[in-house]
């Protein structure tokens, strides 16, 4: 039986594809792409996809984007509401689910279960076998669980361009429990991206004595070199952005370091929101990791700013504590293993793939078909399946 999981979100949606109890493979849904952005052009005829996102800042009021959280609202895009949008995307769909027998879902945590029902409603209006869906901040866990990230509890945390979600998990009885979500919309992509298009346009006056955003061309030719610019951040590498005028070329030689440090203001926010999330743990069950999903972990600076967060409190205490030792053997007797002293596990910021949601919501395909998991929108519970085996020597990281 062939299952499709879809994981959407405000950005884009992405899917795999593969048989009931089998590891799914991503799909393309905008070939060679495997994403297919949620931005429509409006004009005489709608295209979906990168062509109108390619226009989204050069053409803006002709082009309908990050329009799912407003699924049920009355806001409009000339004559097309939400609905009406995501209806094409799952018309644009329709082709490459044509096959699938089961269809599930993973969407943002900031979605409510009446938007949830809207838009599986409309995948069976395009004749989708929909069977239900999960919050991105479970199938998170769950992915993280298969690969031995985490056992008790753990933070995750995602991102679109709405908004940033944090999400306590905790493991009980065999089963994911989302304990707490937070969702903060001033943290979301979109917030990332206008304040590097804004740094990037100052720096610009500065250099070139022309402003980016006054010529639709130019504000769109930064807007389109963003994620390879937050790449390059991530990487550590200097890129040259190209500024294409209507009848001008320039460039600018952005090093890592000015990325991270337009954006430093928000990584720090984001940071003190998770830490603010991390207080409700007890400290018995601090998580081992910190799980990011692939898009929040593209955030510039993010990551770096994350990692404070997982450092072992220090001592309270004015006794000197050295640091652990192997004890390799003593004067009388050798115990061999018994003498090794445990050392402090080591914390991770752990980033999954960016088809590990998809696919995690894909292994839940028989419990959705079972009547285990209801054919609802699930957002609070859900059975964790077997962790995958553990290669000798693996480190979590």
């Amino acid at each position: 039986m062939t299952v499709l999981a879809f994981d959407w979100n405000a950005t884009r949606v992405r899917g795999v594809v593969g048989r009931a109890g089998e590891m799914p493979l991503p799909m393309p849904l905008e070939p060679p792409h495997f994403e297919l952005p949620l931005a429509i052009g409006l004009d005489h005829k709608p295209d979906v996809g990168a062509s109108a996102l390619a226009r989204c800042r050069s053409a803006s009021r002709q082009t309908c984007a990050s329009f799912l959280p407003h699924l049920g609202s009355a806001k409009r895009w000339h004559t097309l509401n939400a609905e009406g949008a995501c209806d094409l995307i799952w018309q644009r769909l329709q082709s490459p689910a044509s096959s699938a027998r089961a269809v599930v879902l993973t969407l943002p945590a900031y979605l409510q279960n009446a938007q949830a029902d809207a838009l599986r409603k409309l995948g069976e209006k395009s004749r989708l076998p929909m069977l239900g869906s999960i919050s991105t901040l479970l199938a998170a866990a769950l992915a993280g669980h298969a690969l031995h990230y985490w056992q008790r509890s753990v933070l995750v945390i995602d991102a679109d361009d709405h908004a940033m979600s944090l999400g306590w998990v905790k493991g009980l009885a065999d089963r994911a429990h989302l304990i707490e979500a937070r969702s903060f919309t001033q943290l979301g992509v979109r917030a990332w991206k206008e304040r590097q298009i804004d740094a990037l346009s100052d720096r610009f006056i500065r250099e070139h004595r022309r402003d980016p955003r006054d010529v639709p061309s130019a504000e769109q030719s930064i807007f389109d070199q963003l994620d390879a610019l937050a790449l390059a951040a991530l990487t550590r590498r200097p890129m040259q952005v190209g500024v294409n005028g209507t009848q001008w070329f320039k460039h600018l030689l952005v090093r890592p370091e000015h990325t991270i440090h337009h954006c430093r203001a928000l990584a720090q926010q984001a940071a003190q929101e998770a830490a603010q999330l991390l207080t409700c743990w007890p400290k018995t069950e601090m998580p081992p990791a910190i799980l990011v999903t692939h898009q929040a972990s593209r955030l510039p600076g993010f990551i770096d700013a994350l990692r404070p967060l997982l450092a072992e409190p220090a001592s309270s205490t004015s006794e000197t504590i050295l640091p652990p030792t192997r004890v390799t053997g003593v004067e009388f007797e050798d115990f061999g293993e018994d003498l090794l002293v445990e050392e402090t596990p080591t914390r991770h910021v752990m980033v999954l793939t960016p088809e590990a949601p998809a696919q995690a919501a894909h292994g839940l395909v028989r419990q959705f078909r079972s009547g285990a998991l209801p054919a609802g929108h699930v957002d609070k519970i859900v059975p964790m399946g077997p962790a995958l085996p553990k290669r000798a020597g693996e480190m979590p990281g």
